[in-house]
């Protein structure tokens, strides 16, 4: 590794121009040394991963990128989808680099803060509520900031992928990575392999502000665009709220995504499409005897269930099967709700899904509905169901029915059989307890799914 010390932008431009011509670049504040080598790590090494919040940002960035690409969730790679886990604000076993060398430059130069903000707002019903949002922006850092130079052909000879994000490029708004250009290494186990670092270069941060300046990077806004430009960080942001305390006729909540908020700004009042969730459960008050789930069987399970990872189509169900042709109509009703980010203005979400058995060989499949402005439940209900036909060997094949959905949006109703899929899992688990002839909870021993 190359080590260079620069004094001023003549210099620093000076030995940038003799980098590699497809080098890559990042910035930090400090320089991290393990056994004498430059030690960088990807966020999952430095803060661990937490499967439960995987789970839900993985889901939510796979739905934004099939709303923007038109792909399916199956077609979405490991490595976009932890691209924008790690550029929004969650956790991944790659390090962000950038082509573009005055972005690492205005990296180098700035050091990151944060701040939690407990704010008094109101619902749209004008209910008041207290919100933990978490401030997030960059300032201006003395001393002396670094700059990585990267090569690819070290790179790939040891091994450490390099994904450009730019596969994705909006067109219709300004994403976060096409703003700093920016590329993926990894997967990492650990650390960054020493080796793959061309050049480390040290200079003062006024030296790095003013290469970034240049190329019109002054503040935190130019590189982190605000939810009005950024439609990914906008669907992001509407992910329901999730409730931390409720007492006293005040509940408080926190974002359902813990994203940092580089534009935040207090609202006094939230229209209705944002969903304070307090928890509740269709199962204590299924309505009148013409409801469907008058007489059904539920199932109680944590809310990650909501978010199942994409399952084959040709899973067997043999303990879901079994279960439905003893029950007649199975509720698996999740202890959350889940958003949609293709109606951004909608005030419904999903809550489970529900599964009836029309006959012994054919079920239907319909998601758990409710509507939900602000604090409040409105009304809960399903949809209209995909068909399927119980086969011999316990795989589900799809089939049409006379009740099918005609909304031609494949995915939630794969989605509903990925619940569905995994409700097999849970029932091979045998970590159930029942509450009443039709009602069970889910009680897993390790406490995970």
């Amino acid at each position: 590794m190359l080590e260079v010390g620069c004094t001023n932008l003549k210099e620093l431009e000076r030995w940038v121009s003799r980098m590699p011509p497809d080098a890559l670049f990042r910035g930090q504040r400090h320089h991290f040394v393990k056994d004498s080598k430059a030690n960088i790590q990807a966020s999952f090494t430095r803060h661990g991963c937490v499967p439960p919040l995987t789970f839900k940002w993985s889901h939510y960035v796979r739905e934004v990128i099939c709303l923007l690409s038109g792909c399916k969730p199956e077609e979405v790679s490991i490595e976009f989808g932890q691209a924008l886990l790690q550029h929004y604000g969650w956790r991944s076993q790659y390090v962000d680099v950038t082509s573009h060398f005055p972005v690492a430059a205005w990296f180098g130069s700035h050091a990151f803060k944060d701040n939690i903000i407990v704010s008094l707002s109101e619902d749209c019903y004008e209910q008041a509520m207290l919100l933990r949002q978490q401030q997030a922006g960059y300032s201006f850092g003395d001393g002396d900031g670094h700059l990585y130079v990267f090569d690819r052909t070290a790179l790939e000879k040891n091994n450490v992928g390099v994904f450009d994000l730019a596969i994705l490029e909006p067109k219709d708004f300004t994403a976060r990575y096409s703003k700093q250009r920016a590329l993926l290494v990894g997967p990492l186990r650990t650390t960054l392999p020493p080796e793959t670092i061309h050049a480390h270069l040290v200079c003062p941060s006024a030296v790095l502000s003013e290469a970034a300046e240049l190329a019109g990077f002054y503040k935190t806004e130019d590189l982190f665009p605000s939810r009005e430009e950024d439609t990914i960080l906008d669907a992001l942001l509407r992910v329901p709220w999730t409730c931390l305390s409720d007492r006293d006729g005040l509940a408080a909540f926190a974002r359902g995504l813990a994203l940092p908020e580089y534009d935040w700004r207090h609202e006094k009042i939230f229209p209705p499409q944002n969903a304070f969730f307090r928890p509740f459960w269709i199962a204590d008050n299924r309505g009148g005897e013409q409801l469907p789930f008058w007489n059904a069987t539920f199932v109680r399970v944590p809310e990650e269930m909501l978010y199942p990872p994409p399952r084959p189509a040709d899973v067997r169900l043999k303990k879901v099967c079994a279960f439905l042709r003893a029950k007649r109509s199975v509720a698996i009703e999740a202890n959350g709700i889940i958003g949609f980010p293709e109606f951004p203005h909608d005030c419904r979400y999903g809550k489970g899904v529900f599964v009836s058995l029309v006959d012994e060989e054919t079920a239907e499949i319909c998601s758990i509905m409710v509507e939900h402005p602000g604090m409040q439940l409105v009304r809960s209900g399903i949809t209209m169901p995909w068909t399927y036909r119980l086969s011999h060997d316990f795989t589900w094949i799809r089939v049409a029915g006379p009740q099918d959905c005609p909304c031609n949006n494949d995915q939630r109703h794969l989605h509903n059989f990925w619940i569905v899929a995994t409700l097999e899992h849970m029932l091979s688990s045998g970590e159930f307890v029942q509450r009443t002839a039709l009602e069970f909870d889910w009680r897993p021993a390790s406490g995970t799914m």
